[in-house]
């Protein structure tokens, strides 16, 4: 049976008028169903063929409203129109800012724009910033191989860049079944290249986690190579170190459309003006396919898939596990998610999650109550007596899945002047330095111009972190900048002068969001409960604005004192 007659013999197994149709080893599939499972499940099987190189759902959903994408419409202005450059990046989260982290390293001019007022809202800093050990990864995909390219990479690049990087540990933990996981683990380290293993029985898997209730754990394996970072304070640091090398990063900035001539992009039209590209990278996360139709590059299609984590206190973190943890049951093997665990942060919190379940919404960050029982429920399964008292905040995101289930890095496939670093999903955060650099690459190479700039700085200076310091170091400073004797934030013991720090640093900061991602202040128990009115008057005073001028999120239009 021909490629073309396997999808259709699919899609007459369900009760519509539907279609499809082949263009260069790509399916286009069209028609209207009832719900958005079943769209879902007729893109899913025809993925399955591997007939295709990629899917296009293009399936209706009656009744499915999508809301317009969300962006600063109070922000309008002709601040870049007419702006000729090298490189656009579309897209501010980890994987953009590490992009064009690696083009700074040539002799670009080199931009990067995002529609939120900061980097890292998205997917960028709903997530749990575990640097995956692979060992689930499937074999021959892009996961596996930038994995392996980026596992080496993280350690020299947390010294340049200032930001934590933990080797915590990751322990797969399991009730029954102990031969059948440690031959699965086994093969797969070898084929996927996972080293520095160690393999536990039931008592000296409870001298590692002494913490550990369930007395049904078996065993565990530990992969001593995972560790953890911050997501935003790494989306941070290589967007500080690219300005500083020259790239330009512009906030609040949404790319509307563009014009494409004889399969080049000619212009991109912002609320900011049109720009004058000679290449545009697509980094867009869940909005990557709409950057593809803009440039008549629509090859893929991405389906969000949405996750909520769970912060506890850290009062609580002695009281549970010393590594991340994830209890596996052989019914997990086909999830569609890692499982979710629980998560030793490099902020001394403990994270649960997430879970996984799909939503036609590219932007829904809403909590659930049942999401956050069940994700509780399944830890209790490591830890009886965790419960809703430890929790001080919880949060959701998407992912940008393709059916595919991979990423999409390459040149585009009818337009010639796009890159496309999309599909970017777990483990994307641990991918994002080799991504970075490979894109880069690319770059140069389309651009026939491989030249490297001779000053080129690798280094960023680190925020000092007044919390972590000595006495002696405190008390230096004190005497140095009386500001930094000023407590502002209690819960996680932030100075004044270190938020004011953050202000001034080289990416703008809009809001006190801003400020949280950056110093912690209102990161801590009480949820910024106490030293948020702080934070947005030192906000204000800093940038010179009206107080009511300033935003926890950064979505309001700039209005200076002397204007009102």
């Amino acid at each position: 049976m021909s490629k073309i007659n396997k999808v259709n013999s699919i899609l007459s197994s369900f009760p519509y008028t539907l279609t499809c149709k082949e263009r260069d080893n790509i399916i286009f599939l069209t028609g209207e169903v009832n719900t958005y499972e079943e769209k879902l499940a007729i893109g899913e099987k025809i993925a399955k063929l591997k007939a295709y190189e990629h899917v296009v759902n293009d399936i209706a959903v009656k009744g499915l409203t999508i809301p317009e994408t969300r962006y600063n419409k109070n922000v309008d202005s002709k601040e870049l129109d007419g702006l000729h450059c090298d490189v656009l990046v579309i897209g501010g989260g980890v994987i953009g800012c590490a992009i064009l982290r690696e083009l700074s390293r040539y002799n670009f001019h080199s931009i990067l724009v995002e529609k939120e007022n900061d980097v890292a809202l998205h997917a960028s800093s709903r997530n749990d910033g575990n640097i995956h050990p692979g060992i689930d990864l499937h074999s021959n995909t892009l996961k596996l191989k930038y994995l392996n390219m980026a596992r080496d990479m993280w350690p020299s690049l947390a010294k340049e860049l200032g930001f934590r990087y933990v080797k915590t540990g990751q322990v797969l933990t399991f009730e029954d079944h102990k031969l059948i996981f440690n031959l699965f683990v086994r093969f797969k380290a070898k084929t996927n290249h996972v080293n520095n293993i160690n393999y536990y029985n039931q008592e000296q898997f409870k001298q590692i986690e002494p913490n550990i209730d369930n007395p049904k754990i078996q065993g565990g394996i530990l992969f001593n190579d995972a560790a953890q970072v911050s997501p935003y304070e790494v989306t941070i640091a290589f967007a500080e170190n690219a300005i500083t090398n020259g790239a330009k990063i512009y906030l609040d900035t949404f790319v509307k459309e563009m014009k494409v001539e004889n399969n080049q992009i000619k212009e991109v039209i912002t609320n900011k003006g049109t720009i004058y590209p000679k290449l545009v990278i697509n980094a867009a996360g869940t909005f990557s396919e709409d950057v593809a139709k803009m440039a008549d590059d629509h090859f893929f299609s991405i389906h969000p898939r949405k996750g909520t984590d769970l912060i506890l206190d850290k009062k609580v973190f002695t009281k549970y596990a010393k590594h991340t943890l994830g209890l596996k049951h052989l019914s997990d093997a086909r999830a569609k998610t890692k499982g979710g665990g629980t998560i030793v942060t490099v902020d001394g919190n403990f994270l649960l999650g997430p879970d996984a379940y799909e939503t036609p919404f590219k932007e829904d960050f809403s909590t659930e109550k049942k999401s956050i029982m069940e994700i509780l429920n399944r830890q209790k399964g490591l830890f009886k007596n965790i419960g809703p008292k430890d929790i001080i905040t919880y949060f959701s995101g998407t992912r940008a899945c393709t059916y595919e289930e991979d990423f999409i890095i390459q040149q585009g496939k009818w337009t010639k002047n796009i890159i496309h670093a999309a599909g970017i999903q777990s483990p994307g955060l641990s991918c994002s330095p080799a991504i970075g650099r490979e894109v880069a690459k690319l770059t140069a190479t389309l651009l026939n111009d491989t030249r490297l700039q001779s000053n080129f700085n690798p280094r960023r200076e680190a925020p000092i972190d007044f919390a972590s310091l000595t006495l002696e170091e405190k008390d230096k400073l004190i005497k140095e900048n009386p500001n930094y004797g000023e407590i502002i934030c209690r819960c996680e013991k932030i100075s004044k002068q270190e938020i004011i720090n953050a202000i001034h640093r080289p990416l703008p900061v809009n809001s006190t969001d801003a400020i949280k991602r950056r110093t912690r202040a209102g990161m801590g128990r009480c949820q910024g409960g106490f030293c948020g009115p702080q934070v947005l008057k030192i906000l204000a005073e800093e940038k010179k604005l009206d107080y009511s001028n300033v935003s926890k999120k950064g979505n309001k239009p700039v209005l200076d004192r002397k204007s009102k």
